[in-house]
C-alpha cells in the first residue's frame, strides 16, 4: 500500500469503498467537444489505484487516437459497442467491478445511468468526475476540482469533492511543485490535447511580432493536434526564437522549468497555478471562458481572455513580459 497518497486520492478512494477492481468509463480523441484531458486524469487515477494493488479497466468509444493513447500508455482497454469480442455486452462487462467511475464530457449512455442507479449505495460503489456541474448520475462521491464547482449541483452525490485542493494530481506533481523554479527563459505555450479551435496558430505568430525581450517560445502540441507542418516551418525561420515539441512524454517538467505560461482554460491552467507560475490564459469554450474570468476575479492571472482577442492577447503579453524580466 502507497504511504504517498496525494489527499484527493485518499478522499476519493476511501469514499468508493477502498476497491480491488475499478472499471472506468472514460473517452478521449479528436472530435468535437473532446480532447484528452478526461483520459490523462483517469490514468493518474488509474496508477494510484493499481499502487493500492486494485486491477483497473477502462471502457471507451471506438475512437482510435483516444484508445490508441490509453493502450500505449499501459491501460487495458475495452470498447464501448454493441457486445465485446466474445459476445458479452459491455455493460455486463463493466458491471464486474468493486468500484464504477465514470468520467465524461457528456450524457453518459443511458443503460449506464441505469446501472450506478442500481449500483450507487450499495456494495459497488459509483464515482462521477465532472467538471461542468452536471447532475448526470447518480453516485456515492462526486469529484470536481473545478473553481466553478458547487455542491448543491449534486443532490444525488452521497459526498462531494469540489474546489482546486481536489486537483487530480499525483505525488511526483506534489514534488515537482515544491520544487519549481524558472530554469528557463522560455515562454510555454500549450492549447490541449489536440487544441480544437486552432489557438496555437493564432498566439504563435502575435507572440513572435511581439518585444519578449529576449524570452523564447516554447509550443507544445498535444497528442491529438494535427498536422504541424506550418508551425515547424515558422520555428524554422523565427531565428531560435522558436521551438515546437509534439507530445512529450512528460509536459509538467516543461512547465515546472518555464518562465511563464499561455494555456487555454482546462486542466493545465490548474497545474500552472498550482506551481505558481504567470499565466496568460485564453478560453476556447463557453465552460472555459467562465473558469478563465474565476479566476482572472481572485488575482491569480497575468492576463484573462474569453476567447480570442488579438488586441486583449497583447496587452496581457506585455504585462507577463514586464513581470518575468522585470522590465
Amino acid at each position: 500500500m502507497s504511504s504517498q497518497r496525494p489527499e484527493w486520492f485518499s478522499a476519493l478512494y476511501a469514499a468508493l469503498g477502498r476497491p480491488g477492481t475499478v472499471h472506468v468509463r472514460v473517452d478521449a480523441g479528436r472530435v468535437g467537444g473532446l480532447s484528452y484531458g478526461h483520459l490523462e486524469r483517469c490514468r493518474i487515477l488509474s496508477a494510484l489505484l493499481r499502487q493500492e494493488g486494485a486491477t483497473t479497466r477502462f471502457f471507451m468509444r471506438p475512437l482510435p487516437d483516444g484508445v490508441a493513447r490509453a493502450r500505449e500508455c499501459g491501460e487495458t482497454v475495452h470498447l464501448v459497442e454493441p457486445v465485446e469480442a466474445d459476445g458479452t455486452p459491455w455493460l455486463t462487462m463493466f458491471a464486474q467491478a468493486d468500484a464504477l467511475v465514470v468520467d465524461l464530457p457528456y450524457d453518459p449512455e443511458p443503460e449506464l445511468v441505469a446501472l450506478c442507479a442500481q449500483s450507487a449505495g450499495g456494495a459497488r460503489r459509483v464515482g462521477c468526475i465532472d467538471d461542468f456541474g452536471r447532475d448526470l448520475l447518480a453516485c456515492d462521491v462526486v469529484l470536481n476540482y473545478s473553481v466553478l464547482a458547487d455542491p448543491a449541483a449534486y443532490p444525488r452525490a452521497g459526498r462531494v469533492l469540489l474546489g482546486p485542493e481536489y486537483l487530480m494530481m499525483d505525488a511526483a506533481f506534489q514534488a515537482l511543485a515544491a520544487g519549481a523554479a524558472n530554469r528557463s527563459n522560455a515562454l510555454v505555450v500549450t492549447l490541449g490535447g489536440s487544441d480544437p479551435t486552432d489557438l496555437t496558430r493564432r498566439i504563435l505568430p502575435r507572440l513572435l511580432a511581439h518585444d519578449l525581450h529576449g524570452l523564447q517560445v516554447l509550443a507544445v502540441l498535444g497528442p491529438g493536434f494535427g498536422e504541424g507542418d506550418d508551425l515547424l516551418a515558422l520555428a524554422e525561420r523565427s531565428g531560435g526564437r522558436l521551438a515546437v515539441c509534439r507530445a512529450p512524454e512528460a509536459l509538467l517538467p516543461l512547465l515546472a522549468d518555464s518562465a511563464g505560461v499561455i494555456c487555454s482554460g482546462g486542466k493545465t491552467l490548474y497545474e500552472c497555478l498550482a506551481l505558481g507560475k504567470p499565466v496568460v490564459a485564453v478560453g476556447s469554450t463557453a465552460r472555459e471562458a467562465e473558469v478563465i474570468a474565476a479566476f482572472e476575479g481572485r488575482g491569480d492571472l497575468v492576463g484573462g481572455l474569453a476567447c480570442w482577442n488579438e488586441q486583449e492577447f497583447s496587452e496581457s503579453i506585455s504585462r507577463l513580459v514586464r513581470m518575468v524580466t522585470d522590465d
